[in-house]
């Protein structure tokens, strides 16, 4: 969590550290997203980024496959 902690702050970007994703929904363009402690936000990017490289874990969920890049 260090790297990703320090790669954020490096490049300026709004990395959100210590929630759960509660649910995402697709809506005109952007991914609406809902954490655990209640909040929510809107992007046009969202990376599901969880597990390591040698032994990734993919989660199943509703759209996965229309959204694939």
């Amino acid at each position: 969590a260090h790297y990703l902690q320090n790669y954020a702050i490096e490049h300026r970007l709004n990395v959100k550290l210590g929630l759960t994703v509660v649910n995402v929904e697709q809506s005109e363009g952007q991914f609406l997203v809902q954490t655990s402690d209640g909040h929510s936000f809107g992007s046009q990017a969202l990376v599901n980024a969880t597990g390591i490289f040698s032994k990734p874990y993919q989660p199943e969920y509703r759209g996965a496959k229309e959204c694939a890049i």
